[in-house]
């Protein structure tokens, strides 16, 4: 139960990944890899980074609608 727990909660993992236990450890590598954590590690990298004054951390929803917009606002082609 507690790593159901540790899935649905919102606060996120500070933990080591070195000191968590093997499926706590599998959970936070599958999220990195396909980027489910990558709000969380905005808000992570905005608490250590300095900051312009007055600026203020986006939501969820500005998070995930300005990733689209990097993603796809430019040339993507492979060739």
């Amino acid at each position: 139960m507690n790593a159901m727990n540790s899935i649905t909660n919102a606060e996120p993992n500070t933990q080591s990944p070195t000191r968590m236990n093997p499926f706590t450890k599998l959970w936070w590598w599958l999220r990195q890899i396909t980027g489910d954590a990558a709000y969380e590690n905005y808000l992570a990298h905005r608490r250590v980074a300095p900051q312009e004054t007055g600026t203020t951390a986006m939501n969820r929803d500005e998070f995930y609608a300005d990733s689209l917009r990097r993603k796809y606002s430019g040339i993507s082609r492979c060739c």
